[in-house]
């Protein structure tokens, strides 16, 4: 027994500092470490929420820099452009519209195919007019500036008497949008200066058309005034 504590008494000043420092480590690895791991974790939460908070206020204040009616009125253009469904009996008055201004005699008027090519639907509609050949470029410079998004992939021209028949396929083209969420931190888009000019182009083609109603030279044999009811 008096060994063991000459022994101890001997290496004490090794002992205790050893002790200590295995409990200091301890206590670090324990308790030190994880607080200070959790520490940091909060605070790349509150970062993040700080950054988040930051896109938002940036975006509430973008919403209230917009001109709700303008956008309305901008949305309605784009629409009558390239509506959301195909609008059959719409463009059929439009083009019919667009026939008496030209005070072009309609021969026929009908719907053809539709066609789907990516994104874009469309739907063919057969014009057959008559009508004297200034008559016909005129209807042809207003297909050109016509409000609907329309292409013409042909013109048949054939003469009738003293006037001329011109024959065409109009694509009507429409959108169908689904519905999609939309990210509550997503910046707002904003119009470039290329789009507002698209968009100004846009109004130009939108002028309402006058339709001569007591015409007797327009008929449009269309048998079904909407073919997708």
């Amino acid at each position: 027994m008096d060994q063991i504590k000459f022994t101890f008494q001997q290496y004490s000043f090794l002992v205790i500092p050893i002790v200590v420092l295995v409990v200091s480590v301890s206590v670090v690895g324990l308790v030190i470490v994880p607080q200070l791991l959790s520490y940091l974790d909060t605070q790349k939460k509150i970062s993040a929420l700080n950054d988040r908070s930051t896109r938002l206020e940036t975006k509430i204040n973008d919403l209230n820099s917009l001109d709700s009616d303008q956008m309305s009125k901008d949305l309605q253009i784009l629409l009558n452009v390239l509506p959301t469904s195909p609008a059959v009996p719409e463009t059929v008055v439009s083009i019919q519209g667009l026939m008496s201004q030209s005070a072009l005699i309609t021969k026929n008027l009908n719907f053809g195919q539709l066609k789907q090519t990516g994104d874009n639907s469309s739907y063919v509609l057969n014009l057959t007019a008559l009508g004297q050949p200034p008559q016909l470029g005129l209807f042809l410079s207003n297909l050109d500036n016509f409000q609907r998004a329309v292409t013409v992939e042909a013109i048949r021209f054939s003469n009738q008497g003293d006037g001329a028949e011109i024959t065409l396929p109009i694509d009507a083209y429409y959108k169908t949008v689904s519905a999609s969420k939309i990210n509550p931190e997503q910046p707002v888009a904003k119009l470039n200066e290329k789009d507002k000019t698209v968009l100004q182009q846009l109004y130009s083609r939108s002028a309402p058309l006058v339709i001569n109603t007591t015409s007797e030279n327009v008929s449009v044999p269309l048998g079904k005034a909407d073919p997708f009811q």
